[in-house]
């Protein structure tokens, strides 16, 4: 590289004619902007069945889930405290309690 300093580099650089764009570029410009509605939704058309497609099982999983959840509560409306009651159904002592039969 020369020794130049940038000061030079930049006049030399402001010597130089500007590069236009050709003739596709601009056509490839104005056809984007003219471009159809359809153009320019697709991206949220091209989006919507794939995300249903997965946003199906998590839907379904979150109706399941929130159905068990509503069984669970209901039968038991005890003090919110409970889970750190060692004698509640919902203590970790008495679930792992009753799995190894230490109870």
């Amino acid at each position: 590289m020369d020794s130049k300093t940038p000061d030079d580099m930049l006049d030399r650089l402001s010597g130089l004619p500007e590069p236009t764009p050709g003739p596709a570029f601009n056509a490839a410009v104005w056809q984007r902007i003219d471009g159809s509605p359809r153009d320019r939704r697709k991206w949220f058309d091209d989006l919507v069945p794939a995300l249903g497609w997965r946003a199906a099982p998590a839907c379904l999983a979150l109706v399941v889930g929130t159905a068990a959840g509503s069984m669970i509560v209901r039968g038991h409306q005890g003090d919110a405290l409970d889970v750190f009651d060692p004698e509640s159904a919902y203590s970790i002592v008495a679930v792992v309690g009753t799995e190894t039969g230490a109870r």
